[in-house]
């Protein structure tokens, strides 16, 4: 399909040099990394600053103990603070710990008076004056952390009172953290799923034909991932949910395109990618070791990217490098023309609710006659998914669909089911080169 006359192809060095500086004021990377707050997280943060005004100090925070770390969840202050989300310590270097067991009171207005608090290192780094401290027990009986607060200065204005009302805004946030907890757990536990699947390579491709209608012709296949339990869509999702989505969409990749040099050279694959992975970094520095004359990039869903990197960049260089772009789902509302239109995709691809029922509904068969007109106008190809029978198959043949996929045609299967080798040779992901020493 041809460019816009008059702009010029991004390389592959200046979509990698963008899709690795991310969005401006978030980190890039997949969108469970990228700090979004929920209901509770914005409750728990709301009574923060309150506490914070209430007491007249600089920072108060939230801090979970894991194993021999004391980790930063939450934290109000001027937005200058020296503190940050995230940010652990070993327990034994800070105050937190040493409330917990006694060996600190909850309540000093003058941190440098105290032999202990003095002793510590984070008292003249930060510095430490006054400091405010309450365990967080959870309904459950678990200790999850401390509530604290503290100003660079000596407070001599403070009382037991404040303590009290510490003490209190521990035991109602106690339910909302119990609730964080429990999430962070789950999600930690999906990662290491995750990441045993990635570095086991615990799934398989499997390959589905894409044949020209009017004469039956193979012209390729899509390369679909299969895993040992579960769909496809849950796995990906779940990924995606804990971080990991790029990593996975990547690992499948790899693997699905070690399948290419078995096909004959006159066939290519089609290969899945959201476009948030498009985007990235981790794809950009794959682009220059990938068969991209082979290749059909399918994008597989409609939201929306926070990045900028453009995907009709992406898109721009993909095809200087000889691929070409699939468009999934096309005629399945506006988003999904909404997104032709703005990518100028050279396939088509129709979704299977469109397929479905067309050789007896005049009405899907009026707008599949309108995206093959508007694909032929345009220079694409239209491929039909979900053909199920031959009826569907020849009314759209007459309706001048060029080709098709579905079980009717040949249903998703290992590469030895069409005679084609299980696994061959082909590049990987590049292998990052050593920094010279002292740089």
């Amino acid at each position: 399909m041809s460019e816009v006359t008059g702009k010029r192809s991004p390389t592959v060095v200046q979509v990698r040099a963008a899709a690795a500086a991310g969005a401006p004021g978030h980190p890039a990377g997949d969108a469970a990394d990228d700090g979004a707050a929920g209901p509770a997280d914005e409750l728990i943060q709301a009574a923060l600053a309150g506490a914070r005004e209430f007491l007249g100090m600089d920072v108060a925070f939230v801090g979970e103990f894991t194993e021999d770390l004391r980790v930063f969840r939450h934290v109000a202050d001027d937005g200058h603070g020296p503190v940050r989300v995230g940010a652990a310590h070993r327990l034994e270097d800070t105050f937190c710990q040493r409330v917990v067991d006694g060996r600190l009171p909850s309540l000093m207005t003058d941190a440098g008076a105290n032999l202990e608090a003095a002793a510590l290192p984070v008292t003249r780094v930060l510095p430490v004056g006054a400091h405010l401290s309450v365990p967080i027990t959870l309904p459950d009986g678990r200790l999850y952390g401390t509530l604290c607060a503290f100003s660079a200065d000596p407070m001599p204005e403070l009382s037991e009172q404040h303590l009290g009302a510490l003490r209190l805004l521990s035991a109602l946030l106690a339910g909302s953290l119990a609730a964080g907890s429990r999430a962070r757990e789950e999600q930690s536990a999906a990662r290491a799923e995750i990441l045993a699947v990635i570095g086991g390579q615990d799934f398989t491709t499997a390959l589905q034909p894409i044949v020209e209608l009017s004469t039956g012709r193979r012209v390729g296949f899509e390369a679909l991932t299969r895993f040992g339990e579960g769909s496809p869509d849950v796995w990906f999702s779940r990924a995606a949910a804990s971080g990991l989505g790029t990593a996975l969409e990547l690992a499948a990749l790899d693997a699905a395109v070690r399948h290419l040099p078995g096909l004959p050279a006159d066939e290519y694959l089609a290969v899945n990618l959201s476009a948030a992975v498009l985007c990235s970094g981790e794809f950009a520095a794959r682009i220059p070791t990938l068969p991209l004359h082979r290749l059909v990039v399918e994008l597989t869903e409609q939201t929306e990217v926070s990045s900028h990197v453009d995907v009709s960049q992406v898109v721009a260089a993909l095809r200087a490098g000889g691929a070409r772009v699939a468009v999934d789902d096309a005629g399945s509302g506006y988003a999904g023309l909404h997104r032709i239109v703005a990518l100028g995709p050279d396939i088509l691809k129709l979704d299977l609710e469109l397929i479905r029922g067309i050789d007896h509904d005049p009405a899907r068969q009026s707008l599949t006659l309108a995206m093959c007109q508007f694909a032929r106008q345009t220079g694409a190809t239209v491929i039909a998914e979900g053909i199920e029978s031959a009826a569907q198959l020849d009314t759209l043949a007459s309706l001048g669909v060029g080709h098709g996929q579905g079980f009717h045609l040949g249903r998703p299967a290992p590469p030895a089911t069409f005679g084609l080798p299980e696994r061959t040779t082909c590049p990987g992901p590049p292998t990052p080169r050593r920094a010279p020493e002292g740089v």
